[in-house]
């Protein structure tokens, strides 16, 4: 059964689903998060509240539990704030993903409080810890080609034909799984040295990726996110997902003009071969989310405001498309929004059909931590539709 098949009419033959990935999510302690608990999750978990409620920490916590023991997916989850591997420091970034104090000092890397995330639910984790400290090394000589890797202990006060001192991080990630079995892994991480990745163990963690604000305006990240897909063999499946949401797409393709950077092209039977760059944010995000969804099956999707580059008209168009390849590939969804009219599109795209397990949550700072108010989909709705009550 195709994706388009299964969203004529909402006829999508039921089977039994086994626990969904995630059942419950626990916040210990997350950046400024502390004591969040995210009970009874569904297969589209949408998160709403404030400005600074912590939406996107709760993404970005999900990330991170799941890849629990992959520092550099860690430090690249820290640097999306500051442009990835742009002029940010890697190791004030790694350091803003731990809890902070009001009396903390600016000139001390760190001074205590660990990062705790729980889960319940199909995934094999069920909690994951991590745990910074400072580490003083000497740079080495130019030339010598020294570089920071994983578990490298002796980049810790080495005192060998170094240049000058610099301070780095080191990042300790433990977990625990379903049978109690305990792992854990290191990252050291510096400024003013290259990083060299070393993989971690396949099968521990589960598919997720994040879509953020403006990540589908990089022609090369797209290009490249598009030749993995071709690698998987997932080609196919992009193409029909992007179909649901402009039937006029034949096929999508990566192209080089004069030994140029490769771009996207997709082939519109409108307007024919037809660079991604010049088409609109609506369409270009359209993308980069059906070349995404194929990748994660059995896992989950995290999407920061939801709504970002879709004119209202489009929204329920858009999230139709999520909820039916979601359904096919079992992937959860979590998305942030603002919008209130966003959170109607979804109710209405919702509400007729039987086979969506919505959730919403409302994000609240409080003195204590972070609350989260639960609505599942009826009451959503009946805050909406009857009482027509904000709800962000």
């Amino acid at each position: 059964m195709t994706l388009a098949d299964s969203s004529r009419g909402y006829k999508m033959i039921e089977r039994i689903k086994p626990m969904k990935q995630l059942e419950s999510f626990t916040i210990e302690q997350f950046r400024g998060l502390k004591n969040l608990q995210l009970q009874g999750l569904g297969q589209i978990n949408l998160l709403i509240g404030q400005n600074n409620s912590g939406k996107t920490t709760v993404l970005e916590a999900l990330s991170c539990v799941a890849n629990p023991l992959d520092g550099f997916h860690w430090l690249s989850v820290a640097l999306r704030r500051s442009g990835y591997m742009g002029s940010g420091s890697r190791v004030q970034a790694l350091k803003w993903l731990f809890p902070q104090q009001s009396d903390s000092s600016p000139t001390i890397l760190y001074e205590g409080g660990a990062v705790s995330l729980k889960t319940s639910g199909g995934y094999a984790i069920r909690s994951c810890e991590g745990q910074l400290s400072e580490v003083v090394g000497l740079l080495p000589e130019r030339g010598r080609g020294h570089k920071h890797e994983e578990d490298d202990e002796s980049s810790s006060d080495d005192e060998g034909g170094g240049e000058e001192k610099q301070r780095g991080a080191k990042l300790s990630l433990s977990t625990e799984n379903l049978d109690g079995v305990k792992e854990s892994h290191q990252l050291t991480v510096w400024d003013k040295r290259g990083v060299v990745r070393r993989e971690t163990r396949a099968n521990l963690g589960m598919p997720v990726d994040m879509i953020s604000l403006n990540d589908y305006r990089s022609d090369i990240r797209a290009a490249f996110r598009f030749s993995q897909l071709r690698k998987e063999g997932l080609y196919d499946e992009a193409v029909e997902v992007l179909r649901l949401l402009d039937p006029g797409v034949s096929s999508i393709m990566v192209l080089s003009e004069k030994e140029g950077r490769p771009s996207l092209f997709i082939e519109h039977k409108r307007t024919g071969l037809t660079p991604l760059n010049v088409c609109g944010d609506g369409m270009r995000r359209a993308v980069y989310i059906a070349t995404t969804i194929p990748r994660l099956r059995g896992g989950i999707l995290l999407v920061d405001e939801i709504e970002s580059a879709f004119h209202v008209s489009a929204l329920a168009k858009i999230f139709e498309l999520l909820i039916i390849a979601c359904k096919h590939y079992d992937v959860q969804l979590f998305a942030t929004t603002h919008s209130l009219e966003a959170v109607d599109a979804i109710l209405g795209v919702a509400l007729p059909r039987q086979d969506v397990d919505l959730v919403s949550y409302r994000l609240e700072n409080r003195p204590e931590g972070t609350s989260a108010v639960r609505l599942d989909e009826k009451t959503l709705a009946t805050i909406r539709n009857d009482l027509g009550q904000e709800v962000r």
